[in-house]
């Protein structure tokens, strides 16, 4: 594994101000987030982390509506509370829906993203734009979205160099750790949506089927040549 000194010493200052780790549920993207973030740390580099997912602002309204017309419930499954948006049975709500969902991470990139980044910070995201890009494709069940004007709009408003790592993880594997996750009816729409968007936006992507190590090592390798 490149030692966190080659870090610093070899490009540590030339790192994106931006960094994403990307992923299905149950790929790691936290657990390797954290690691990432203490070795950054450890040469003294500015780092903050951030978390960003179901920021509703304007989307509010229309997901109470859809709760009252029975197209946003939750299920229970093993003891497992799981919600769905049926939005693909009206094509109004699946169009509001993507333009509520737009102005809200527009309103947050601003707020949250751009500050820090800003005031000098690095900003490593283990859920942002390129997840809520997704899950929005899985609610309206969009899959050219990614593709559109409207998609490449949800990721218009992040810095130009930015990067992305995208921890690819077979779906046996995210079983066992997390059979939570095996309960999800769109999982496995979720699984080809990351795989299909990793490719239409150039992700470098790193196997996390091996060891921790391993995908460490992968991780650290391409940080040491951005």
């Amino acid at each position: 594994m490149p030692s966190s000194e080659a870090i610093s010493n070899a490009k540590g200052r030339k790192l994106p101000r931006l960094i994403f780790l990307t992923g299905v549920d149950g790929s790691g993207k936290t657990f390797f987030t954290e690691r990432l973030i203490e070795e950054l740390k450890k040469r003294g580099l500015p780092v903050r982390h951030l978390w960003s997912r179901f920021n509703n602002i304007f989307s509010k309204p229309l997901l109470a509506f859809c709760r009252l017309i029975g197209i946003n419930y939750y299920v229970t499954k093993n003891g497992v509370r799981i919600g769905y948006h049926d939005f693909e049975k009206s094509r109004l709500i699946s169009w509001c829906f993507i333009i509520c969902q737009l102005i809200d991470l527009w309103i947050v990139t601003l707020i949250k993203v751009w500050p820090p980044i800003i005031a000098g910070k690095i900003l490593v995201c283990d859920r942002g734009a390129y997840d809520t890009l997704i899950d929005v494709m899985v609610d309206t069940k969009n899959r050219s979205l990614c593709t559109s004007k409207f998609g490449t709009a949800f990721l218009m408003l992040l810095p130009r160099n930015h990067r992305v790592f995208y921890l690819r993880r077979e779906p046996e594997l995210i079983y066992r750790s997390r059979p939570d996750v095996s309960l999800d009816k769109n999982f496995a729409l979720r699984w080809e949506l990351y795989q299909t968007c990793a490719v239409n936006f150039g992700w470098l992507s790193i196997d996390n089927n091996n060891t921790i190590e391993e995908t460490m090592h992968c991780i650290l390798s391409y940080i040491n040549n951005l």
